[in-house]
């Protein structure tokens, strides 16, 4: 997020409507542009090939392997990625470039491995019980190993800030997508499951190598200490917990609805999902989305000041002025976090009118619409919830984050199951309720936080190094 504040604080202290719709811009596309053309991409890609004139076992494979392939690759990545982005941060601030890429091919061995570890047997059971060509199943593996490599140079981003660079090489990867996935179904003749997913593959592949060269020209030293990070994944293990607790808590609805309802369909005799439910859940978040976009550019640009100046104080300044300092700071975090409720409830309410209106123009089914006002009011409080606990990270309360996420999950786990009895409208329940418990714990941390600050930032945190002398 750093590489992230300082452009966006670079653009909005130029005044005039240029530079804010400049800067929203570069926010929206630096959150959620790379899915915004990959989605868009997939469309084209499903109409050039004529996806719609395929049998329902082709689709349905099709559908369920790249469902599997984008949502058990962001699980995998995720928590590491964590600490990885802890790791580079304070090897930037000490100036010690040269540590950054023997990080790098620690964390991307470690997630190859695990992540090869999961998709092998997955394969193998599409082919023998399944059976799936075994060439599409090696495909599939193929392109959930790509997209891993993608997920993990994304973390590296922030530190380059050639977001222009990241924006042209997604681009090109599913320009290269396209004219695979057409050639090889319309021109050479390549089956259908071949041809799109493994220009899919390609694609991918084709944006993690550029992805990497990028990362492997900016950090253009290494001091061959590829065990540096290990020791981080220890210190920071409440991060990776946290990250981890989030990632699953995101989609563990999903997955009761997958093998726990009468909406579960199974493809192949190894992917289950449940379709209905899956796209009321991706409606739910893109309407509440742009929560996210406006934490970015608020407490980037607003917040991450105060905060500053509250940590500048807290070193060198004398007690009125840490006081003054920590009052502006809590009083634009409340107020910033007012704001974002306030414009994201107006935004969610347009959108979800829309949609309820248009939804048989958009050929949205009637149980789509059933299952997504619950969703659609989890999802709001579910990326309520993370702002929250990236505001317990700049405080330096691990702990709380990781008491909100681990909350977060294991509530929504358990109401979900529940909730597979109640009536359709309350399916989405479960991502709700447990949204609103890790919130409400992530609220009285902070609360706590505003009370105890100094001795949690300066006898706790970070902010100074700690030095331990023994007494003889």
């Amino acid at each position: 997020m750093a590489g992230i504040g300082f452009e966006l604080r670079k653009i909005f202290k130029e005044r005039g409507v240029v530079s804010l719709l400049k800067g929203a811009f570069y926010s929206t596309f630096t959150v959620i542009g790379p899915m915004l053309i990959t989605m868009l991409s997939f469309m084209v890609l499903f109409a050039i090939t004529g996806y719609q004139h395929i049998d329902y076992e082709s689709k349905d494979l099709l559908v369920s392997i790249t469902l599997y392939v984008f949502v058990f690759s962001l699980i995998f990545t995720s928590p590491l990625s964590a600490v990885v982005s802890r790791y580079i941060a304070d090897r930037i601030f000490e100036e010690d470039l040269s540590a950054i890429m023997p990080c790098y091919y620690t964390g991307l061995a470690i997630n190859m491995a695990l992540g090869l570890l999961a998709c092998a047997p997955v394969a193998i059971h599409m082919v023998a019980k399944g059976g799936v060509d075994p060439v599409v199943a090696l495909i599939a593996a193929g392109m959930f190993m790509s997209m891993l490599m993608v997920y993990y140079n994304m973390t590296f981003i922030s530190a380059l800030k050639e977001y222009r660079t990241i924006a042209l090489t997604f681009l090109a990867g599913m320009a290269i997508m396209l004219v695979l996935g057409f050639g090889m179904y319309r021109l050479i003749g390549v089956p259908f499951l071949r041809a799109v997913l493994g220009s899919m593959m390609a694609g991918f592949l084709y944006i993690g190598l550029q992805l990497y060269a990028f990362i492997r020209r900016f950090f253009n030293t290494t001091n061959h200490d590829y065990w540096g990070l290990l020791p981080y994944l220890r210190r920071f293990w409440l991060l990776l917990m946290t990250n981890m607790f989030y990632i699953l808590g995101m989609y563990a609805h999903n997955f009761v609805f997958w093998f726990k309802s009468s909406l579960s369909i199974t493809v192949a005799g190894t992917l289950y999902s449940a379709p209905v439910y899956d796209m009321a859940a991706f409606l739910a978040m893109m309407t509440n989305v742009s929560l996210l976009i406006i934490f970015t550019v608020r407490v980037e640009t607003n917040f991450h000041e105060r905060y500053q100046d509250y940590c500048q104080q807290l070193l060198g300044g004398v007690g009125k002025e840490i006081v003054m300092a920590k009052n502006n700071m809590f009083q634009i975090m409340v107020k910033e976090i007012q704001y974002i409720a306030q414009v994201q409830t107006g935004l969610s309410m347009i959108i979800f009118l829309f949609l309820m209106i248009c939804a048989p123009a958009l050929n949205f089914g009637g149980a789509i619409m059933t299952i997504y006002p619950a969703l659609a009011a989890g999802y709001f409080v579910i990326f309520l919830m993370y702002c929250s606990i990236i505001m317990l990270f700049y405080f330096d309360d691990g702990l709380g984050a990781a008491l909100s996420a681990g909350t977060f999950f294991v509530v929504t786990l358990v109401v979900s199951l529940a909730a597979t009895s109640f009536r359709p409208s309350l399916y989405g329940i479960g991502a709700f309720i447990g949204a609103f418990c890790g919130w409400t714990i992530a609220f009285f941390r902070l609360r706590y936080i505003e009370r105890n600050i100094n001795r949690q930032m300066y006898c706790k945190g970070d902010l100074v190094k700690r030095v331990y002398i023994n007494s003889y």
